[in-house]
């Protein structure tokens, strides 16, 4: 909801409600892409609560960026050359052990990825140790989609290289700058990409309520 605008919030929340009530039987969602405590709190007051959270983060690709640097050994797997299944596999092994990993198939994840017009295949690739991927990076335009790093493979400085690489490529088409999300409950990862540069731009959150049969009843 826009700044000014919070008078219209009854007719609004009255107006999902009864697209909710025509609707069969199941958890309601709601997305907000500009997310504010202000708005958290009004949903909360309605019976949903808040399940996710990421913040957006931006960073300027002008200037110096600092030197890329990977292992003896290091090659590149560009996405039109291998990176795809390559790249699967380091993002099974870097997240299937958190929760809520969808456990999707190698198609499923590379169209979550690169079906939207934004897919930046030029700076999206997979880097490979000793033909063993370590390493990805997928890209949109002017967005850094996701990275992955092997666990036998962190704290490294991997994943500063992959994504300092990826802002080298972006630059070089001319986009000035990158934005990515990180997930709210991800301190460590916030860190390292504060301390890379990048600041806190926007938050965007998923609120849920359960939904009983008759759509009026709330746990």
């Amino acid at each position: 909801m826009l700044q000014g605008e919070e008078h219209l919030w009854p007719e609004q929340l009255e107006w999902i409600e009864e697209r909710i009530a025509e609707a069969a039987p199941t958890p309601a969602q709601i997305v907000s892409e500009n997310l504010t405590d202000a708005e958290t709190r009004r949903w909360a007051a309605a019976g949903y609560d808040l399940v996710f959270e990421e913040l957006a983060m931006e960073c300027s690709l002008a200037g110096d960026l600092p030197p890329v640097r990977w292992p003896p050994g290091t090659a590149i797997l560009e996405w039109d050359a291998g990176a795809p299944s390559a790249s699967f596999e380091v993002y099974q092994a870097a997240f299937r052990s958190r929760p809520g990993f969808p456990g999707w198939s190698q198609s499923e994840w590379i169209d979550s990825l690169t079906s939207e017009e934004i897919f930046l295949p030029s700076a999206s690739f997979c880097a490979v140790h000793d033909a063993k991927p370590f390493g990805f990076v997928v890209c949109g335009t002017g967005w850094i989609g996701q990275v992955g790093v092997d666990p036998g493979y962190r704290r490294m400085g991997l994943a500063t290289a992959l994504v300092t690489e990826a802002r080298a490529r972006m630059r070089a088409l001319g986009i000035g700058v990158a934005y990515l999300h990180v997930n709210r409950n991800n301190p460590a990862g916030l860190a390292t990409w504060q301390h890379l540069g990048w600041r806190e731009c926007g938050r965007r959150g998923r609120l849920e309520r359960a939904v009983t049969s008759d759509a009026t009843d709330t746990i």
